[in-house]
């Protein structure tokens, strides 16, 4: 599970992405802008993820903010 703080700027949404750090595709799924917590699912085990959050309004994005989890 990740969680964050609500940005104070009005928005749409929120994009979680997430991927193994050695090889795998990106995963992503939107988050209403009423939330602030994501369960991130089917994760394999002893892998490193980057795990990335931004939000969007309408057709503009504001900066990532990433880290970096072991499982």
């Amino acid at each position: 599970m990740v969680s964050w703080s609500s940005p104070v700027a009005p928005f749409d949404y929120y994009r979680v992405s997430y991927r193994p750090t050695q090889v795998g595709r990106l995963d992503s799924s939107v988050v209403p802008n009423t939330v602030t917590e994501f369960t991130i699912t089917r994760l394999y085990p002893a892998t490193e993820y980057e795990i990335s959050l931004n939000s969007v309004r309408g057709r503009e994005e504001s900066e990532r903010i990433c880290t970096l989890v072991h499982t």
